[in-house]
């Protein structure tokens, strides 16, 4: 067995699902941030600290079938009246990919400058980590436990049968 924390396809998006449950009280108990809707064409891009963006078509599939599961992190509305992409642009090119005119966006209230907005962005990339090998098998099991096949899971995360068994068999 590896222990190596390398992205198994769509499997390394289920190490962001473990944060939502506290996500509405973070919001809520803050009073400052705002969780809400916006036209997908309100949300704009500018210079970001990771510059790959992989398996977006993964994701826009994903993203038609179960919806956007994590919202996006945005600035308050620039000059342009704009929100600005914060942490979240993955997601957000995946979801103009799978068509989607809204997009569920948390406005911060920070960052206070452009250097603060970078910094949020970097801070975020260099504290992710990735479910390992051992995890990932651990919930393949436990769905096949509850009932479903190889098969269903495969086809719900968007992956290969040969893929799925692999890391089953890890």
């Amino acid at each position: 067995m590896t222990t190596d924390t390398k992205k198994t396809g769509s499997l390394a998006g289920l190490a962001g699902l473990k944060s939502l449950s506290n996500l509405n009280k973070k919001i809520s108990s803050s009073g400052l941030d705002t969780l809400k809707k916006v036209p997908i064409d309100d949300v704009v891009s500018v210079e970001q600290v990771r510059k790959n963006f992989d398996n977006i078509e993964e994701l826009a599939e994903s993203i038609k079938q179960i919806g956007l599961q994590m919202p996006i992190n945005v600035t308050r509305k620039n000059e342009n009246g704009k929100y600005v992409i914060i942490q979240g642009e993955r997601r957000w090119r995946a979801c103009k990919l799978a068509g989607m005119t809204t997009i569920d966006v948390i406005v911060r209230t920070n960052p206070k400058d452009e250097a603060d907005r970078m910094l949020l962005q970097l801070s975020e990339n260099l504290q992710r980590a990735d479910m390992n090998v051992f995890e990932i098998a651990d919930a393949l099991m436990a769905l096949e436990a509850v009932g479903l096949k190889n098969k269903e899971i495969a086809q719900k995360m968007f992956l290969s049968q040969s893929t799925l068994s692999s890391s089953i068999r890890e």
